[in-house]
Parts: C-alpha cells; structure tokens; sequence
C-alpha cells in the first residue's frame, strides 16, 4: 500500500471514530446517578467555614424511623452520657468513633434536589427518612442531619437542615447511628460510692429491711454502735459492687421497669448517699433461663432508674444473704496478727489463764501466775484462733443480764490501747425468745451460756461444746509433747502388754532388732510405731497425779546413767501416765497410739513351709489328705473331683501369718476346735484352731517340734473364714 492510500485510510477511520461518539452522546439516557456538581471529596460539616472539631458538638439527638421517642446524647461535664430516653453512662470509646465518623465525614456527590432527570426524594428515602439527626454546638446552633437509602457501593443519601442540595457520602456515618442501640452506647460498669466514704446504707430484702452505721472502720446494726455488723461482709459487697460490671441487654424489654422490679420481683435494694446523692440499686429477677444473669437498675446522679441492665448472678448473691450473714456473730473481732495477750478471769476476778505472744520469736508464753510447766506452742496457737474466730450458736437482740459473771475473757491487742472484753453468763433457754444463727442447730435446751461484750445489747449464745473450747485452763496449754524420739532417740524401747510376750527393741548396733528372734520381724509396724512417737503428744491433760491400773507400759532406755521414761497405758479408757527423773503426769492419748501398741511386731510367720513340703495333713483324725503317684491329692485313701479344695488348705497353712502372739488362750468356753497334724519328710506339727463363746475372734495354737516353745495366735479374719469354708466342704467331697 502506498502512502496516499494509508492517509485516505486514516482519515476515513476518524470520521467513523467522530460520527459514533456523537450519536452515543445523543442517544445516551441519564445516569442513574444525579447530576455531579462536585466530585472532589470534601467534609460535609463544616461552621463559618471551618472544619467542625469534636469538642463543638455538645448534644446528639436521633429519631429513627418508626420511634418517635428520640435517642439522646449529651456531654456533661465532659463525660458523655445518655439523656434520653433513659439516663446512663456512655461508652467513651465509642462516644469518642462516633464524634469522629461526625467531624470526618465526606461527600463525593451532590446535586440540587430540583435537577432534571434525577430520582425523587421519595425514591432516595428522604421523604420518609432513616434517621433524622441534630447536633447542637456549644454556640446554640442546631445542624440536622436527614438519612436516606443507602446505594450500590457502600454510599448513602442525606441532605442537611433544609438545605436544596443531596450529598452523596460513605454509609459508614447512617451505620453508626442508627444502630445506635443501648448495648453499642452503655459503659460496661457503674459505680457506686465506695465503702470507706459511706456513713450508712440500707439494704432490704423480702425478709428484712435493715440500715447500717459506720463508726471508725466498723459497721454497727444501731446508731448508738451497741449491735456489731459484720464489717468484713459489707467491705466485700462494696468491692463487689464497686466497679458494678454490668451486661445491657441483648433485646428489647416487652415490660416496663415498673413491671420488672414489682415488690413481688425484687428480691434486694440497696440505697446509701455521698455528698447528696443518692443510689439505689434494685435486683430483679433472673434474665436468662440459665439464671446466669438477674436484671439490675441503678438511681443516681448519672442514671435513672427505668434503665434496665443485668448482672452476674454471683454478684447479686451477696445482696441477697440472710440477716445473719450481715451481723456479726464473732465474740472478738480482732485479728490475728493483732493479738497479744489473753486473760481469762473467774467469777471472783482470780487469773484462770493468761497467756501472751511474743511477735518477734512467734512464740507464746505463760504470764502471771505462770505454771512450772512450759506452754505447748502448737496447741496454744490451735486455742487462740479458736478463741478469735468463736462464733455464738444464737443470738438475744436485747440481753440485759442482771448475774454476775462466772468467767470473763479479755484480749489485748498491737497497736491499740482498746481491749476486748467477753462476759460469761449462766443462760436459761426456757426464759428467752432466742435467734438461731446456724441452719442446723437443735433444741435451746443446749444453749447454756450467754457472752455479752460491755456496752453491747446483742448477747450470743453458747453450746456447751463451744464453752469448753474457750473455758480452759493453764493445765490444758501444757506442752503436750511427752517424748519425741526425732530429738533424742533411744538405745532401746521396751513394749509390754498384759497379754502378750514383751517386746525389747535394741538400737545399740545403729540399726533396731527385736530380742529374742532372728533379723526378722514386723519392721512396717515398728516404723509406724517409731513415726508415731516422734513425737508423742498428749491429745488432753489430767490433774491426776496416779493410773489406777494400766495393761501396756512402755519404757524408752537412754543411757546408762539415766533414769528411763516409762509411759503406763490403759487401753480401754486411752489414760495414761508418764514417769520420767523430773515428772510424774497423768494424760490422755489418741487411739491411733494404742491401736499402734496393740499390733503384733514379732515375725507373723506361723509355719515357714512350702506346700511342696507339706507331705501330709490329718485333720481331727478323720480326714487324711495326702498325694498319690500322681501327685494328686486323695482324702482318706479316695480321690478328690475338686483339687482345689485341698489345695487351698495346705496353701493357707504353708503361708499362715498370725494377727497378733498371746502368752496363753482365752479364759472361755471352746465352742469349736479343730485339730491339724501337718508332716513334712523330717518333722510333724501339731496345731489347734480354737472357736470360743462370746468373740468371733479365732485362736490357734502351734506345737512345733522338741525343742521349739508352743506359739499362742489369732488368725485374720479373712483368712480365718476361708480356712473354715475349705475345711467344711471336704467330708462332701470324699468318695
């Protein structure tokens, strides 16, 4: 193609190119979106020509569709907080996106609403409006925001006050505010003035209505501080409830407050004032089937009562607590690292105990008039918490005791001047109405004691299992330790019982033998009998001086040129008494110690054979079990269907063990005996299975070959009825 060609060609190709964008221009239909006068982004608000900033707006107000009631927020003293239709605490980081969606907002479009060819007002949702918004500024000048329908493309319509132009703007603004519902706008806790700044409040359930008084650090059920509350519960409903988290609601209430918290719904309110204000806070019903949640509402100087929210139900537990759970049942309320001295007095004001701590080496003392004996720290401590934690079983609101006391107890504590003082009363039960304070007392037939503080109205009312745990003596703090071998062990301990062979333990070698036997014997009992004298502890005192008799002694040697400890025991009444160079007491010991000297330390190996051994048992001289050629066992001569009857027999006496060694049998009536003759290759035994009237305990008897000593034993129980069972089937089996 030459060049003339190529430039017809080109020409003929831009008129082409001209004649089609004029006819697409003629025949183009309007855009569907009105016509663009601005199409550079530009904020939308703006005041005298400037930016609007946050700090300008000082009230938000929006009407949503369908809700003539308007939604509205403003800014108190800085804080913002909802005015209407309820008033609450706002969210402040939600406040704070919502300000900055207002103060950002741009417009990409806008048109005047009178352009030609554009959708109606009522076709964009400005006739019938999504939400209408008005901001008031700080200079009393009101901007209303009109929401229409949203576009394709995350955009939306507005126009503002009366203004002739439509913006185009992101939805993101018509998003935050008209889903402004209570659960978006609420802060997540309330607060209620704190415990230490209150100097009352009332709390009122269905079953009570009661106020509350401070007076210093304490909390008293009267004005004139003569009923104590318990300040330790009050001081964990304040911490509990200060900050309240609170969890607005997920739907909109069908029931109005009033109809919520009913008097027959509520089930706690709480009402105090600080400065003038006051607070009630009210505990509905549950809110969920779960009953995780109860509705709650706060009256205060920031909300308003028809403000409907939930709370945990572990939180509004505490509120709703019996009145003993308020009153402060506690003879002393001193703590324990305050503690430093305790005087008990009798009725003619002689010193029944005193007793002192010393902080700086954590010990306790005796004070005057001390005791020859040294003070049991371990005990001590146990009677002293008991003594700060002591509780009445009951309670007289009003006790006016017209008696002397017969006891008094006095507590003086660090870093006060003001002691505690507990009088001790005689109390008959048939002339009072009483209170109970523990859910399952019994009869007031128990209460004997009233304990009344000086100056104080409420009298609580004691057990007499709760006196003596208080009403003790110098005697009953004695050091409780009688020997403690993990301090001072000892060359030997000897161990006799009335009814059994002595037991001498020797530790001369470093390691213990038992007298008398081989390397072998109960070495896991002796272990335990060890552990338990290191140490061995009284478990009470007696102020008698002699045993009367006694069944178990037990005399620990040390050296030879000491005099030995001897403890003599009685083990029915668990008394005992213990004789040393310095001493001669009388106390009382725990069972657990008896049971331990009771136990068989001898080696419980009756006979020491295998059942390969064992070549034949004649059992009363009528049943013979022997083996044949075939090593099966025969009765009599007879083959036996069941092996495994004999089998067990002679198993259980190759292994027996005794429960315990006796010098002789019972004192009683035989009731059943049967008699064993056991041969092995080389020697025969004799051994008696004893049945007596009035024990279900079996004895035994061993006579070993010349020149081995009779031994005297008791089987276990266990194996002592399986034994049985396999005997009492043999003459069955005989054929």
């Amino acid at each position: 193609m030459n060049t003339k060609s190529t430039l017809i060609l080109l020409a003929l190709v831009t008129a082409l190119g001209l004649a089609y964008y004029f006819m697409m221009l003629s025949t183009q239909s309007p855009s569907s979106n009105p016509i663009i006068t601005q199409r550079q982004s530009e904020l939308l608000l703006t005041l005298d020509g400037q930016p609007l900033s946050a700090r300008q707006i000082q009230q938000i107000s929006i009407i949503k569709r369908g809700n003539p009631e308007p939604l509205t927020l403003a800014k108190k003293a800085n804080t913002w907080q909802q005015t209407s239709p309820v008033q609450f605490p706002l969210d402040q980081e939600y406040i704070t996106q919502l300000l900055n969606a207002i103060t950002t907002l741009r417009f990409t479009e806008s048109f005047p609403l009178d352009s030609p060819n554009i959708p109606s007002t009522q076709d964009i949702g400005l006739e019938d409006p999504h939400a209408i918004i008005t901001l008031k500024l700080e200079n009393n000048t009101d901007i209303t925001i009109i929401l229409g329908n949203e576009t394709i493309g995350g955009n939306a319509y507005l126009t503002l006050n009366q203004s002739p132009t439509i913006y185009v703007t992101s939805n993101l603004f018509q998003q935050v505010l008209t889903t402004a519902e209570p659960q978006n706008l609420w802060t997540a806790s309330l607060s209620l003035p704190p415990e230490s700044k209150l100097n009352q409040f009332t709390l009122k359930t269905p079953e009570f209505s009661q106020t509350f008084y401070a007076n210093g650090n304490s909390w008293y059920l009267n004005r004139k501080a003569t009923a104590r509350a318990n300040t330790n519960n009050i001081k964990q409903l304040f911490t509990q409830l200060t900050p309240l988290k609170i969890k607005p609601l997920e739907t909109k209430l069908n029931l109005t407050s009033e109809q919520i918290f009913s008097e027959s719904n509520t089930v706690a309110t709480l009402t105090c004032s600080l400065a003038g204000q006051n607070y009630t806070l009210k505990i509905g019903p549950s809110a969920d089937l779960k009953k995780q949640y109860v509705y709650a509402s706060l009256a205060s100087p920031l909300t308003s009562t028809d403000a409907v929210f939930t709370i945990d139900s572990d939180t509004a537990r505490i509120l709703t607590e019996n009145m003993n759970y308020w009153q402060d049942n506690k003879l002393f309320d001193i703590p324990k690292d305050r503690f430093r001295s305790m005087t008990m007095r009798n009725a003619d004001q002689s010193i029944r105990l005193a007793v002192s701590y010393n902080p700086i080496t954590a010990t306790f003392s005796y004070l005057n008039p001390m005791p020859s004996y040294p003070i049991d720290q371990q005990f001590t401590n146990i009677y002293i918490n008991s003594l700060l934690q002591a509780e009445g079983s009951a309670y007289i609101a009003l006790s006016k005791p017209l008696a002397k006391p017969f006891a008094s107890i006095t507590i003086n504590q660090y870093r006060s001047a003001i002691a505690q003082t507990i009088n001790l009363y005689s109390f008959d039960s048939t002339k009072h109405d009483v209170t109970w304070i523990t859910t399952d007392h019994g009869s007031s037939n128990t209460l004997t004691t009233l304990a009344v503080r000086p100056g104080e109205t409420v009298g609580y009312l004691l057990t007499d299992e709760q006196l003596a745990m208080l009403n003790l003596s110098a005697i009953d703090l004695r050091d409780r330790t009688m020997v403690d071998l993990s301090v001072d062990l000892p060359n030997s301990i000897t161990l006799k019982r009335s009814d059994a062979p002595a037991y001498k333990f020797d530790n001369a070698s470093g390691d213990w033998s038992l007298e008398g036997t081989s390397s072998r014997f109960e070495r896991l009992a002796f272990n335990k009998l060890l552990a338990a004298l290191s140490p061995l502890r009284a478990e009470q005192w007696h102020s008698q001086m002699e045993l009367p008799n006694h069944d178990i002694s037990l005399t620990l040697t040390y050296r030879q040129d000491s005099p030995p400890t001897e403890i003599f025991i009685n083990s029915r009444t668990q008394n005992a008494q213990i004789q040393t160079s310095k001493t001669s007491s009388v106390f009382k010991l725990n069972k657990q110690i008896i049971d331990l000297l009771n136990l068989e330390y001898r080696d419980r190996t009756i006979l020491n054979l295998l059942p390969s051994q064992i070549i034949s048992i004649n059992i009363n001289n009528n049943q013979l079990i022997a083996r044949n050629r075939r090593s099966e066992y025969i009765c009599n001569g007879l083959p036996i269907s069941d092996q495994s009857i004999p089998a067990s027999i002679i198993n259980a006496l190759s292994s027996l063990h005794a429960d315990r060694m006796f010098v002789d049998l019972p004192k009683a009536e035989v009731k059943q005996q049967n008699i064993f003759t056991i041969k092995t290759k080389s020697k025969t035994y004799s051994m008696t299975i004893y049945q007596f009237d009035g024990t279900s305990i079996t004895y035994g008897q061993l006579t070993p070959p010349s020149p081995a000593r009779t031994i005297t034993f008791t089987m276990p129980k266990q194996a002592a009825e399986s034994f049985d069972a396999a005997v009492a089937k043999l003459p069955k089996l005989t054929q």
